[in-house]
Protein backbone atom coordinates (compact mmCIF):
# COMPACT_ATOMS: atom_id res chain seq x y z
CA UNK A 1 0.00 0.00 0.00
CA UNK A 2 1.22 3.07 -0.32
CA UNK A 3 3.82 4.92 2.27
CA UNK A 4 4.18 7.82 4.17
CA UNK A 5 7.77 8.42 2.87
CA UNK A 6 10.57 7.77 0.34
CA UNK A 7 12.51 4.95 0.57
CA UNK A 8 15.89 4.88 -1.31
CA UNK A 9 19.49 2.72 -0.93
CA UNK A 10 22.09 4.46 0.69
CA UNK A 11 24.88 6.03 -1.63
CA UNK A 12 28.34 4.23 -1.23
CA UNK A 13 29.73 6.98 0.89
CA UNK A 14 26.93 6.62 3.61
CA UNK A 15 26.81 3.03 3.56
CA UNK A 16 29.24 2.11 6.09
CA UNK A 17 27.42 4.58 8.52
CA UNK A 18 23.48 3.14 7.84
CA UNK A 19 25.24 -0.11 8.83
CA UNK A 20 26.51 0.45 11.65
CA UNK A 21 23.19 2.10 12.72
CA UNK A 22 21.74 -0.27 10.95
CA UNK A 23 23.13 -2.85 13.37
CA UNK A 24 22.20 -0.75 16.17
CA UNK A 25 18.81 -1.39 15.45
CA UNK A 26 18.76 -4.78 14.82
CA UNK A 27 20.32 -5.61 18.79
CA UNK A 28 17.54 -3.48 19.95
CA UNK A 29 15.29 -5.68 17.16
CA UNK A 30 16.35 -8.75 18.27
CA UNK A 31 16.12 -8.03 22.51
CA UNK A 32 12.05 -6.78 21.70
CA UNK A 33 11.79 -9.99 19.39
CA UNK A 34 13.43 -12.63 22.07
CA UNK A 35 11.06 -10.78 24.74
CA UNK A 36 8.26 -11.16 22.18
CA UNK A 37 8.89 -14.77 21.95
CA UNK A 38 8.99 -15.90 25.13
CA UNK A 39 5.02 -14.68 25.30
CA UNK A 40 4.80 -16.49 22.23
CA UNK A 41 6.10 -20.16 24.01
CA UNK A 42 4.61 -19.09 27.06
CA UNK A 43 0.92 -19.63 25.68
CA UNK A 44 1.72 -21.70 22.57
CA UNK A 45 3.20 -25.32 22.17
CA UNK A 46 6.31 -25.86 19.83
CA UNK A 47 5.36 -26.64 16.66
CA UNK A 48 7.81 -28.65 14.87
CA UNK A 49 7.21 -31.15 11.55
CA UNK A 50 4.43 -33.62 13.49
CA UNK A 51 6.07 -37.39 14.01
CA UNK A 52 2.84 -38.38 14.96
CA UNK A 53 1.84 -40.46 12.22
CA UNK A 54 -2.21 -39.59 10.86
CA UNK A 55 -4.52 -40.77 8.42
CA UNK A 56 -7.33 -38.47 7.17
CA UNK A 57 -9.86 -41.01 6.28
CA UNK A 58 -12.87 -40.98 3.44
CA UNK A 59 -12.05 -37.69 2.82
CA UNK A 60 -13.33 -35.33 -0.36
CA UNK A 61 -10.04 -33.89 -1.90
CA UNK A 62 -9.81 -30.86 -3.86
CA UNK A 63 -6.22 -31.11 -4.45
CA UNK A 64 -5.36 -28.54 -6.65
CA UNK A 65 -2.97 -30.63 -8.71
CA UNK A 66 -3.02 -30.25 -12.08
CA UNK A 67 -2.78 -33.84 -12.40
CA UNK A 68 -5.46 -35.39 -10.59
CA UNK A 69 -9.42 -34.45 -10.81
CA UNK A 70 -11.10 -31.25 -9.17
CA UNK A 71 -12.87 -33.26 -6.72
CA UNK A 72 -11.71 -36.93 -6.09
CA UNK A 73 -14.03 -38.40 -3.40
CA UNK A 74 -13.50 -40.80 -0.33
CA UNK A 75 -9.63 -40.66 -0.20
CA UNK A 76 -7.49 -41.40 2.45
CA UNK A 77 -4.65 -39.03 2.62
CA UNK A 78 -1.43 -40.47 4.48
CA UNK A 79 0.60 -37.99 6.77
CA UNK A 80 3.97 -38.88 8.49
CA UNK A 81 6.96 -36.94 9.73
CA UNK A 82 5.02 -33.83 8.30
CA UNK A 83 5.02 -34.43 5.07
CA UNK A 84 2.24 -36.29 2.38
CA UNK A 85 3.12 -39.69 2.64
CA UNK A 86 0.26 -41.22 0.70
CA UNK A 87 -2.75 -40.47 -1.33
CA UNK A 88 -5.44 -43.56 -2.03
CA UNK A 89 -8.90 -44.39 -2.35
CA UNK A 90 -10.21 -45.11 0.79
CA UNK A 91 -10.57 -48.65 1.85
CA UNK A 92 -11.47 -50.75 5.16
CA UNK A 93 -8.08 -51.77 5.93
CA UNK A 94 -6.92 -50.80 9.71
CA UNK A 95 -4.42 -48.07 10.26
CA UNK A 96 -2.45 -49.27 12.57
CA UNK A 97 0.21 -46.88 14.16
CA UNK A 98 -1.50 -44.04 12.58
CA UNK A 99 -3.91 -41.31 14.59
CA UNK A 100 -7.13 -41.26 12.65
CA UNK A 101 -9.14 -38.18 11.50
CA UNK A 102 -12.47 -39.20 9.66
CA UNK A 103 -13.02 -36.92 7.18
CA UNK A 104 -16.29 -38.56 5.74
CA UNK A 105 -18.60 -35.29 4.50
CA UNK A 106 -15.70 -32.88 4.85
CA UNK A 107 -13.60 -31.74 2.36
CA UNK A 108 -9.28 -31.25 2.36
CA UNK A 109 -7.69 -28.11 0.76
CA UNK A 110 -4.24 -27.32 0.16
CA UNK A 111 -3.12 -24.80 2.60
CA UNK A 112 -3.93 -20.92 2.05
CA UNK A 113 -1.19 -18.21 0.92
CA UNK A 114 -2.03 -14.34 1.94
CA UNK A 115 1.18 -12.81 -0.23
CA UNK A 116 0.91 -9.65 0.80
CA UNK A 117 0.84 -8.79 4.18
CA UNK A 118 2.42 -6.20 6.98
CA UNK A 119 3.32 -8.27 10.11
CA UNK A 120 1.80 -5.77 13.34
CA UNK A 121 3.48 -2.54 14.68
CA UNK A 122 4.47 -1.75 18.32
CA UNK A 123 0.63 0.69 17.60
CA UNK A 124 -1.23 -2.13 15.72
CA UNK A 125 -4.36 -3.09 17.01
CA UNK A 126 -4.34 -6.81 16.29
CA UNK A 127 -0.41 -8.00 18.14
CA UNK A 128 1.63 -10.56 16.41
CA UNK A 129 0.61 -13.61 18.29
CA UNK A 130 -3.10 -12.89 17.55
CA UNK A 131 -2.19 -12.06 14.03
CA UNK A 132 -0.48 -15.43 13.18
CA UNK A 133 -3.69 -17.39 15.38
CA UNK A 134 -5.88 -15.56 12.94
CA UNK A 135 -4.33 -16.48 9.95
CA UNK A 136 -4.50 -19.86 10.92
CA UNK A 137 -8.14 -19.70 11.93
CA UNK A 138 -8.75 -19.00 8.34
CA UNK A 139 -6.99 -22.13 7.13
CA UNK A 140 -3.57 -19.43 5.76
CA UNK A 141 -0.69 -21.44 6.38
CA UNK A 142 1.99 -19.49 4.25
CA UNK A 143 2.68 -15.85 4.25
CA UNK A 144 4.50 -13.43 2.49
CA UNK A 145 5.93 -10.16 4.45
CA UNK A 146 5.92 -7.45 2.85
CA UNK A 147 8.06 -4.97 4.53
CA UNK A 148 10.74 -7.01 6.35
CA UNK A 149 12.80 -6.39 9.11
CA UNK A 150 15.68 -7.72 10.91
CA UNK A 151 13.35 -9.02 13.98
CA UNK A 152 11.00 -10.70 10.94
CA UNK A 153 13.68 -13.12 10.43
CA UNK A 154 14.45 -14.32 14.35
CA UNK A 155 10.46 -14.16 14.66
CA UNK A 156 11.03 -16.99 10.96
CA UNK A 157 13.65 -18.99 12.27
CA UNK A 158 11.60 -19.42 15.67
CA UNK A 159 8.82 -20.85 13.80
CA UNK A 160 10.80 -23.14 11.52
CA UNK A 161 12.35 -24.75 14.64
CA UNK A 162 9.52 -25.11 16.23
CA UNK A 163 9.45 -22.40 19.18
CA UNK A 164 6.24 -20.02 18.03
CA UNK A 165 3.30 -21.33 16.88
CA UNK A 166 3.09 -19.25 13.02
CA UNK A 167 2.32 -19.50 9.39
CA UNK A 168 5.26 -20.36 7.39
CA UNK A 169 6.23 -16.97 6.67
CA UNK A 170 8.66 -15.48 3.68
CA UNK A 171 10.21 -12.19 3.84
CA UNK A 172 11.19 -8.91 1.90
CA UNK A 173 14.44 -7.00 2.11
CA UNK A 174 13.83 -4.04 4.21
CA UNK A 175 14.57 -0.57 3.27
CA UNK A 176 16.98 2.57 3.84
CA UNK A 177 14.82 5.85 4.68
CA UNK A 178 17.27 8.21 3.90
CA UNK A 179 17.59 10.19 0.02
CA UNK A 180 20.94 9.78 -0.61
CA UNK A 181 21.88 9.83 -3.95
CA UNK A 182 21.30 6.09 -5.61
CA UNK A 183 24.49 4.39 -6.89
CA UNK A 184 25.35 1.26 -8.01
CA UNK A 185 27.68 0.29 -5.17
CA UNK A 186 25.34 0.56 -2.76
CA UNK A 187 22.65 -1.20 -4.27
CA UNK A 188 25.06 -4.03 -4.41
CA UNK A 189 26.31 -4.22 -1.29
CA UNK A 190 23.06 -3.58 0.54
CA UNK A 191 21.38 -6.53 -1.10
CA UNK A 192 24.52 -8.84 -0.81
CA UNK A 193 23.72 -7.99 3.11
CA UNK A 194 20.24 -8.87 3.09
CA UNK A 195 20.68 -12.49 0.93
CA UNK A 196 23.72 -12.81 3.57
CA UNK A 197 21.28 -12.45 6.39
CA UNK A 198 18.49 -14.76 4.95
CA UNK A 199 16.04 -12.58 3.08
CA UNK A 200 13.57 -14.33 0.53
CA UNK A 201 12.94 -11.41 -2.22
CA UNK A 202 13.58 -8.11 -2.96
CA UNK A 203 10.47 -5.25 -2.62
CA UNK A 204 10.59 -2.51 -4.82
CA UNK A 205 8.13 0.87 -3.18
CA UNK A 206 8.72 3.87 -5.38
CA UNK A 207 10.98 6.54 -5.77
CA UNK A 208 14.05 5.07 -8.13
CA UNK A 209 14.78 6.39 -11.60
CA UNK A 210 13.84 3.99 -14.39
CA UNK A 211 17.97 3.69 -14.68
CA UNK A 212 18.08 3.13 -11.21
CA UNK A 213 15.24 0.67 -11.03
CA UNK A 214 17.21 -1.08 -13.84
CA UNK A 215 20.18 -1.63 -12.20
CA UNK A 216 17.96 -2.67 -8.67
CA UNK A 217 16.45 -5.18 -11.35
CA UNK A 218 20.07 -6.30 -12.78
CA UNK A 219 21.94 -6.57 -9.56
CA UNK A 220 18.81 -8.76 -7.62
CA UNK A 221 18.50 -11.10 -10.53
CA UNK A 222 22.93 -11.42 -10.64
CA UNK A 223 22.40 -12.57 -7.03
CA UNK A 224 19.08 -14.76 -7.51
CA UNK A 225 16.78 -12.78 -5.43
CA UNK A 226 13.37 -11.89 -7.10
CA UNK A 227 12.17 -8.28 -7.29
CA UNK A 228 8.20 -7.83 -6.59
CA UNK A 229 6.32 -4.31 -5.75
CA UNK A 230 4.73 -1.72 -6.82
CA UNK A 231 5.51 -0.79 -10.36
CA UNK A 232 8.16 1.82 -10.73
CA UNK A 233 6.43 5.51 -11.03
CA UNK A 234 3.20 3.38 -11.51
CA UNK A 235 4.53 2.64 -14.98
CA UNK A 236 3.10 -0.73 -15.96
CA UNK A 237 4.70 -1.40 -19.01
CA UNK A 238 8.07 -0.39 -17.58
CA UNK A 239 7.29 -3.59 -14.83
CA UNK A 240 6.69 -5.73 -17.36
CA UNK A 241 9.55 -5.01 -19.81
CA UNK A 242 11.78 -5.42 -16.83
CA UNK A 243 10.29 -8.74 -15.55
CA UNK A 244 9.10 -7.82 -12.34
CA UNK A 245 8.54 -11.25 -10.52
CA UNK A 246 4.77 -9.67 -8.75
CA UNK A 247 3.24 -6.22 -9.93
CA UNK A 248 1.36 -5.31 -6.39
CA UNK A 249 -2.08 -3.20 -6.40
CA UNK A 250 -4.29 -2.20 -9.23
CA UNK A 251 -3.51 1.65 -9.62
CA UNK A 252 -0.81 0.67 -12.18
CA UNK A 253 -3.52 -1.34 -13.93
CA UNK A 254 -6.40 0.87 -14.25
CA UNK A 255 -3.33 3.80 -14.72
CA UNK A 256 -3.05 2.00 -18.39
CA UNK A 257 -6.13 1.19 -19.31
CA UNK A 258 -7.85 4.49 -18.94
CA UNK A 259 -4.00 5.87 -20.85
CA UNK A 260 -4.29 3.51 -23.64
CA UNK A 261 -7.14 0.51 -23.33
CA UNK A 262 -5.52 -1.16 -26.39
CA UNK A 263 -1.79 -0.80 -25.49
CA UNK A 264 -2.93 -2.18 -22.14
CA UNK A 265 -3.82 -5.71 -23.54
CA UNK A 266 -1.04 -5.91 -25.73
CA UNK A 267 1.06 -5.41 -22.20
CA UNK A 268 -1.43 -7.95 -20.32
CA UNK A 269 -0.09 -10.46 -22.98
CA UNK A 270 3.57 -9.88 -22.53
CA UNK A 271 3.10 -10.03 -18.93
CA UNK A 272 1.05 -13.74 -18.73
CA UNK A 273 3.96 -14.67 -21.95
CA UNK A 274 6.40 -13.56 -19.60
CA UNK A 275 4.57 -15.95 -16.41
CA UNK A 276 4.75 -12.92 -14.21
CA UNK A 277 2.49 -12.68 -10.92
CA UNK A 278 -0.25 -9.75 -10.38
CA UNK A 279 -1.54 -9.31 -6.77
CA UNK A 280 -4.14 -6.77 -6.86
CA UNK A 281 -5.90 -6.20 -2.93
CA UNK A 282 -9.41 -5.36 -4.43
CA UNK A 283 -10.58 -5.94 -0.88
CA UNK A 284 -8.01 -3.36 0.45
CA UNK A 285 -9.40 -1.03 -1.83
CA UNK A 286 -12.51 -1.82 -0.97
CA UNK A 287 -12.84 -2.21 2.86
CA UNK A 288 -10.24 0.96 3.28
CA UNK A 289 -9.67 2.39 0.67
CA UNK A 290 -7.23 5.60 -1.02
CA UNK A 291 -7.34 9.19 0.87
CA UNK A 292 -10.99 9.95 0.06
CA UNK A 293 -12.45 6.57 -0.78
CA UNK A 294 -15.57 4.76 0.51
CA UNK A 295 -15.05 6.52 3.71
CA UNK A 296 -19.08 5.81 4.97
CA UNK A 297 -18.83 2.60 3.76
CA UNK A 298 -16.08 1.07 5.20
CA UNK A 299 -17.23 2.12 8.93
CA UNK A 300 -20.50 0.68 7.95
CA UNK A 301 -18.47 -2.12 6.18
CA UNK A 302 -15.96 -2.29 8.76
CA UNK A 303 -18.88 -2.98 11.63
CA UNK A 304 -20.48 -6.33 9.99
CA UNK A 305 -17.27 -7.73 8.53
CA UNK A 306 -16.84 -11.40 9.24
CA UNK A 307 -14.02 -12.08 12.12
CA UNK A 308 -14.20 -8.44 13.40
CA UNK A 309 -15.99 -9.74 16.73
CA UNK A 310 -12.17 -11.25 16.83
CA UNK A 311 -10.92 -7.52 17.87
CA UNK A 312 -10.43 -5.70 20.92
CA UNK A 313 -13.16 -3.66 21.16
CA UNK A 314 -11.35 -0.69 22.74
CA UNK A 315 -9.27 -0.84 19.62
CA UNK A 316 -11.81 -1.21 17.20
CA UNK A 317 -13.54 1.61 18.77
CA UNK A 318 -10.56 3.99 18.63
CA UNK A 319 -10.11 2.94 15.13
CA UNK A 320 -13.42 4.16 13.89
CA UNK A 321 -13.07 7.13 16.07
CA UNK A 322 -9.57 8.51 14.05
CA UNK A 323 -11.57 7.77 10.73
CA UNK A 324 -14.23 9.24 11.61
CA UNK A 325 -12.60 12.32 13.09
CA UNK A 326 -10.48 12.39 9.59
CA UNK A 327 -13.07 12.39 7.58
CA UNK A 328 -15.20 14.92 9.04
CA UNK A 329 -11.93 16.90 8.96
CA UNK A 330 -11.80 16.82 5.16
CA UNK A 331 -15.23 16.67 4.49
CA UNK A 332 -15.23 20.35 6.53
CA UNK A 333 -11.78 21.60 4.73
CA UNK A 334 -13.14 20.66 1.37
CA UNK A 335 -17.11 19.14 0.87
CA UNK A 336 -16.83 19.23 -3.26
CA UNK A 337 -13.34 17.48 -3.26
CA UNK A 338 -14.56 14.84 -0.83
CA UNK A 339 -17.46 14.19 -2.85
CA UNK A 340 -15.74 13.85 -5.77
CA UNK A 341 -13.08 11.74 -4.22
CA UNK A 342 -16.11 9.26 -3.19
CA UNK A 343 -17.22 9.04 -6.76
CA UNK A 344 -13.95 8.86 -8.43
CA UNK A 345 -12.58 5.92 -6.14
CA UNK A 346 -15.45 4.04 -6.22
CA UNK A 347 -15.45 4.14 -10.16
CA UNK A 348 -11.51 2.80 -9.93
CA UNK A 349 -13.05 -0.12 -8.02
CA UNK A 350 -15.59 -0.82 -11.01
CA UNK A 351 -13.15 -0.17 -13.43
CA UNK A 352 -10.51 -2.43 -12.17
CA UNK A 353 -13.62 -5.23 -11.39
CA UNK A 354 -14.35 -5.09 -14.93
CA UNK A 355 -11.04 -5.94 -16.18
CA UNK A 356 -11.19 -8.92 -13.70
CA UNK A 357 -12.50 -11.76 -16.50
CA UNK A 358 -10.41 -10.78 -19.28
CA UNK A 359 -7.13 -10.38 -17.56
CA UNK A 360 -8.56 -14.03 -15.94
CA UNK A 361 -9.20 -15.24 -19.81
CA UNK A 362 -5.78 -13.64 -20.76
CA UNK A 363 -4.49 -16.17 -18.09
CA UNK A 364 -2.95 -13.87 -15.59
CA UNK A 365 -1.15 -15.15 -12.90
CA UNK A 366 -3.54 -13.59 -9.98
CA UNK A 367 -2.14 -14.07 -6.54
CA UNK A 368 -4.25 -13.31 -3.29
CA UNK A 369 -4.40 -11.30 -0.24
CA UNK A 370 -6.33 -8.48 1.39
CA UNK A 371 -3.24 -6.62 2.43
CA UNK A 372 -3.27 -5.65 5.70
CA UNK A 373 -4.56 -2.67 7.87
CA UNK A 374 -6.81 -1.65 10.58
CA UNK A 375 -9.83 -3.33 9.22
CA UNK A 376 -8.47 -5.64 7.65
CA UNK A 377 -9.24 -8.87 9.80
CA UNK A 378 -5.89 -11.20 9.39
CA UNK A 379 -7.16 -14.37 7.13
CA UNK A 380 -10.57 -13.67 7.34
CA UNK A 381 -10.67 -10.64 4.66
CA UNK A 382 -8.55 -12.95 2.56
CA UNK A 383 -11.43 -15.25 1.87
CA UNK A 384 -13.43 -11.70 0.89
CA UNK A 385 -10.57 -11.06 -1.82
CA UNK A 386 -11.07 -14.52 -3.30
CA UNK A 387 -14.83 -13.82 -3.39
CA UNK A 388 -13.95 -10.88 -5.04
CA UNK A 389 -12.79 -12.83 -7.89
CA UNK A 390 -15.47 -15.55 -8.01
CA UNK A 391 -17.97 -12.57 -7.88
CA UNK A 392 -16.34 -11.35 -11.14
CA UNK A 393 -16.96 -14.68 -12.80
CA UNK A 394 -13.67 -16.86 -11.87
CA UNK A 395 -14.31 -20.14 -11.33
CA UNK A 396 -14.22 -21.52 -7.78
CA UNK A 397 -11.55 -23.74 -8.38
CA UNK A 398 -9.21 -21.55 -10.00
CA UNK A 399 -9.60 -19.44 -6.93
CA UNK A 400 -8.31 -21.44 -4.47
CA UNK A 401 -5.70 -22.02 -7.21
CA UNK A 402 -4.59 -18.68 -6.86
CA UNK A 403 -4.06 -18.93 -2.98
CA UNK A 404 -1.82 -22.16 -3.21
CA UNK A 405 -0.28 -23.39 -6.57
CA UNK A 406 0.23 -19.90 -7.85
CA UNK A 407 1.57 -18.67 -4.67
CA UNK A 408 3.95 -21.83 -4.19
CA UNK A 409 4.84 -21.32 -7.88
CA UNK A 410 6.03 -17.30 -7.05
CA UNK A 411 7.81 -18.19 -4.83
CA UNK A 412 9.64 -21.01 -6.47
CA UNK A 413 8.63 -23.58 -4.18
CA UNK A 414 5.67 -25.06 -5.74
CA UNK A 415 7.64 -28.69 -5.12
CA UNK A 416 7.49 -28.20 -1.77
CA UNK A 417 3.73 -26.97 -1.13
CA UNK A 418 0.69 -25.52 -3.11
CA UNK A 419 -1.05 -28.62 -3.74
CA UNK A 420 -1.63 -31.75 -2.21
CA UNK A 421 0.63 -34.28 -3.40
CA UNK A 422 2.93 -37.01 -2.26
CA UNK A 423 5.51 -36.03 -0.97
CA UNK A 424 5.09 -32.08 -0.38
CA UNK A 425 4.13 -30.25 2.82
CA UNK A 426 1.66 -31.48 4.98
CA UNK A 427 -0.11 -28.07 4.77
CA UNK A 428 -3.99 -28.37 4.02
CA UNK A 429 -7.33 -27.45 5.57
CA UNK A 430 -10.22 -29.75 6.54
CA UNK A 431 -13.36 -28.23 5.68
CA UNK A 432 -17.22 -28.63 7.12
CA UNK A 433 -18.30 -27.94 3.51
CA UNK A 434 -17.77 -27.92 -0.11
CA UNK A 435 -15.68 -25.00 -1.26
CA UNK A 436 -16.45 -25.49 -5.06
CA UNK A 437 -20.04 -24.78 -3.92
CA UNK A 438 -19.66 -21.89 -2.67
CA UNK A 439 -16.29 -19.79 -2.02
CA UNK A 440 -17.74 -18.45 1.53
CA UNK A 441 -17.48 -22.62 3.07
CA UNK A 442 -13.64 -21.57 3.03
CA UNK A 443 -14.64 -20.20 6.16
CA UNK A 444 -16.00 -23.63 7.59
CA UNK A 445 -12.90 -24.49 9.03
CA UNK A 446 -12.63 -28.15 10.83
CA UNK A 447 -8.67 -27.62 11.04
CA UNK A 448 -5.77 -26.24 9.82
CA UNK A 449 -2.78 -28.91 9.44
CA UNK A 450 0.54 -27.41 9.02
CA UNK A 451 3.73 -29.32 8.94
CA UNK A 452 1.61 -32.08 9.75
CA UNK A 453 0.16 -30.69 13.02
CA UNK A 454 -3.69 -30.98 12.93
CA UNK A 455 -4.88 -27.73 15.06
CA UNK A 456 -8.27 -28.09 15.25
CA UNK A 457 -10.47 -24.80 15.03
CA UNK A 458 -11.30 -25.16 18.56
CA UNK A 459 -8.26 -25.24 19.84
CA UNK A 460 -6.79 -22.08 17.96
CA UNK A 461 -10.12 -19.99 19.19
CA UNK A 462 -9.27 -21.42 22.45
CA UNK A 463 -5.56 -19.95 21.97
CA UNK A 464 -6.23 -16.97 20.87
CA UNK A 465 -9.11 -16.08 24.09
CA UNK A 466 -6.24 -16.70 26.01
CA UNK A 467 -4.38 -13.22 24.27
CA UNK A 468 -7.58 -11.55 25.43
Amino acid sequence: MPNSSLQYFTSLAGYKHVVLKQTTRQMKQLVLTLCTLFVFTTCLFAQKPSQQKTVIKNVNLISIDPSRPQLEPRMDVYIENGMIKKIQATSDKTHKGYTIIDGSNKYLIPGLADMHVHLPTKSAAIHTRDFYLLNLLSGITTIRQMRGKPADLVLRDSINKGLVLGCHTYISTPFFKNNKIFTAAACRDSLVLYKQQGYDFVKYLYGLKFAEYDTLMEIAASLNMKLVGHAPNNDLTKAVRSGQRSIEHIDPFIALYRKDSLLFWKTIDTMVAKGLYHLPNVQWYISTGTRTAMNKKREVYSKNAYGLELIPKDSLESMVKAYRDDEIKYYMGNPIGFARGILSDSEYIVTYQHLMPGMYRKGVLFLISATSDDFIIPGYNCIDEMKNFTDAGIPIWETIKFATYNAAACLDDLNKWGTITEHKQADMVLLNANPLENIENLRKVEATIINGNVLTHDYLLSELKKGK
